[in-house]
């Protein structure tokens, strides 16, 4: 493949893939700047290991693998763990809604997003990949180098603790309610 092949092939990859990258960058950094930062050393990498793919149809696997890889790397880093994490209003600009539906999501989306990320790392990202990047279990597998049956265990375990927590929140805003109620009647 010669040079020019090789920047339309990123290009293309960027145009397919970007989006997904940045949703996964930012859920795994929460933070809108990292995230981007997280996009450009993505495609620096993919743009000087492409010779190392071998089969094309893999090539999101292999990008998001690559995307993650780098983020658990900026976890282990000393400066990210001195950074005081913002909340949702530095998502990426392609990750806004409507005015109508902001407005109508806004709380939920906050809600599920301060719940989420308070689960484990293993939990968060395979809800991050199966709902957000829209991979399927074995390609999940691929980009987690672990087997389709651990993804589908994983998968079970983290919706299952998202429940519990959104029950748990519910029944403390319930308690709120009636202890608001008793106080004012």
């Amino acid at each position: 493949m010669d040079e020019e092949e090789r920047r339309e092939q990123l290009v293309r990859w960027m145009r397919e893939h970007g989006e997904a990258v940045l949703h996964l960058a930012y859920f795994y950094v929460r933070d809108r700047h990292m995230a981007e930062d997280v996009f450009q050393d993505t495609f620096l990498r993919v743009y000087s290991e492409m010779d190392k793919l071998r089969d094309e149809g893999a090539a999101k696997t292999w990008i998001l693998r690559i995307t993650a890889n780098l983020c658990r790397d900026r976890f282990r880093s000393w400066v990210y763990k001195r950074v005081l994490l913002p909340g949702d209003e530095n998502l990426p600009q392609g990750m806004a809604a409507s005015a109508e539906q902001e407005a109508v999501a806004s709380l939920e989306r906050r809600r599920m997003l301060d719940l989420m990320f308070r689960l484990p790392l293993m939990d968060r990202e395979v809800l991050i990949y199966h709902y957000y990047c829209e991979l399927k279990t074995n390609e999940i597998a691929q980009v987690l180098r672990i087997d389709s049956g651990a993804v589908r265990v994983r998968l079970h375990r983290a919706r299952r603790r998202l429940k519990d927590m959104l029950r748990e929140e519910g029944s403390a805003d319930e308690r709120r309610s009636h202890a608001e109620a008793g106080t004012d009647g």
